[in-house]
């Protein structure tokens, strides 16, 4: 049976000293020669390919990873926009729950509701709808940007698509897009510089509502090295990290400011 490898990740585990990494199992997934997708977690000791060959594989069901289609859901157009980029559900999230597909579905929620409360923010992720998987919502129609502000922080944008960068423009950007959803009564809980974009002006865009909603316990921790010690979605959740990154972008900083394991 074929087995070709999607994605593969290297977790760690919390380490007993500051200065150690402890590697945790490799997650592995994988689809069959029928397109059905699979995850395996194998020791860091055997390499992937002897992991598919001799480890039994968990089938990932498309009713705990895609959730259902309703009525209520904007259909993106055909033919798709040009530059257009579908986000799907991240299979590496997958225990055995329909965790991810609550989650996906509470994004698309997040994203209708910005769509029907205005036109669209400048400052804010477009979006054009979903495309269909047969029962399910398959994927979310979004604009893809140039790059990210960690990229751009981290000088990883070649030169040559490299867009303009003002960094107090950059974060008023920001804080006019933190301030328009804050006023639908949303909170995005996850701003760092991986989840703000920058078009080919150097406008700042702010993405990812996967962990987005209104004000509340959320299982959601946060990136880790940007957040510590969150067990409720809140409006000063986003305050603490715009102004970590505002800290990073005056200060040319591409250092997470609290350590990976911190709580």
């Amino acid at each position: 049976m074929l087995r070709e490898v999607i994605q593969s990740v290297s977790t760690f585990l919390p380490p007993e000293h500051p200065d150690e990494f402890v590697r945790g199992p490799v997650i592995v997934i994988w689809k069959d020669d029928n397109g059905s997708l699979f995850i395996t977690r194998h020791p860091p000791e055997i390499s992937t390919e002897e992991a598919l060959e001799t480890l039994p594989g968990t089938a990932i069901p498309d009713s705990q990873l895609y959730p259902l289609w309703t009525d209520d859901i904007t259909e993106a157009p055909t033919p798709l926009p040009p530059n257009h980029f579908i986000k799907v559900p991240n299979p590496l999230d997958y225990n055995g729950t329909p965790i991810c597909a609550e989650r996906f579905a509470g994004e698309v929620h997040v994203l209708e509701r910005l769509r029907l409360a205005s036109v669209s923010h400048p400052n804010i992720v477009k979006y054009y709808g979903c495309v269909r998987k047969g029962p399910y919502i398959g994927g979310i129609c979004l604009q893809r940007y140039v790059c990210d502000l960690a990229e751009i922080l981290r000088e990883k944008v070649p030169g040559d698509t490299k867009p303009p960068f003002d960094p107090e423009s950059v974060i008023c950007d920001i804080e006019a897009g933190l301030k328009h959803i804050h006023a639908l009564g949303i909170v995005h809980d996850d701003i760092n510089p991986s989840n703000i974009m920058l078009d080919e002006d150097g406008r700042a865009v702010i993405i990812d509502f996967n962990t987005a909603g209104e004000p509340g316990p959320t299982e959601s921790r946060g990136t880790p090295g940007w957040a510590k010690g969150r067990t409720r979605r809140t409006f000063e959740n986003d305050e603490e990290g715009f102004g970590l990154v505002q800290d990073a972008v005056r200060n040319k900083r591409s250092d997470a400011p609290y350590e990976i394991f911190e709580d």
